[in-house]
């Protein structure tokens, strides 16, 4: 980062992964929008570290003095809300802030705060898709579909609230939750005398988990069901 930047711009770390860059006088640089791909493009400039090559990327958002605040709270506040417009754009992008950002960033606030709500209470559940066979079309499979029964949302689907989650830290609690509920309904289907094939979708940032093909099969195994009866995606 201090390698894409001018040695009179302040530069400054405020959490474990975000930044603050103060620009002044940028009339005569190309504006902040030329800053902020340099700024960007230095980020995803892969590095090595113990031999191995390492790409990381960001998402960037700035605001303007004095147009965006006449303090530095507000000037804070209101960049923020434009790198979190940045990150729906996809990593690797900057975006400008709008005054209409505070309103997305207050929404997604009352989003975080009701997700965590919602895994505190249990208002998880699990939606059954068949899957046929084309020729015979009898339910040869399964698919279960993780959703959100919000008492004032209504039901939230994955696409809106996953994202969320993964900022929050919540997919591995979530991901325990799905196999297990997974494994109890398979479980109390085969005690009916209906064996099935259920699969569940599996989040990016769980696949990097070390111990997930073990604690899978410990839940599994727990519940008493067959290994060959859940499928990952």
């Amino acid at each position: 980062l201090r390698g894409a930047l001018r040695q009179s711009d302040l530069l400054v770390r405020i959490s474990g992964d975000e930044f603050v860059v103060v620009l002044d006088d940028l009339e005569g640089d190309g504006g902040p929008d030329r800053v902020a791909q340099k700024i960007l493009d230095e980020v995803l400039r892969p590095f090595r570290i113990e031999g191995n090559e390492v790409q990381v990327s960001a998402s960037l958002g700035y605001a303007l003095y004095p147009e965006d605040g006449g303090d530095a709270e507000t000037l804070l506040k209101n960049a923020d809300a434009a790198m979190y417009s940045a990150k729906e754009n996809g990593r690797g992008s900057h975006a400008f802030y709008r005054s209409e950002m505070n309103q997305r960033a207050s929404q997604r606030l009352s989003l975080e705060v009701a997700l965590k709500k919602a895994f505190r209470d249990g208002e998880f559940t699990l939606y059954y898709q068949p899957r046929l066979d084309a020729a015979t079309q009898g339910v040869v499979a399964l698919a279960a579909l993780l959703r959100w029964i919000s008492p004032s949302r209504g039901v939230v689907p994955p696409g809106e609230f996953i994202p969320v989650a993964e900022t929050l830290g919540l997919t591995e609690p979530l991901g325990r939750w799905v196999v297990g509920e997974l494994c109890r309904q398979v479980a109390a289907w085969s005690s009916e005398g209906m064996p099935v094939r259920a699969s569940f979708n599996l989040s990016p940032r769980e696949f990097w988990q070390p111990d997930l093909a073990t604690r899978i099969l410990r839940q599994v195994r727990a519940a008493g069901v067959a290994p060959s009866s859940i499928v990952v995606e």
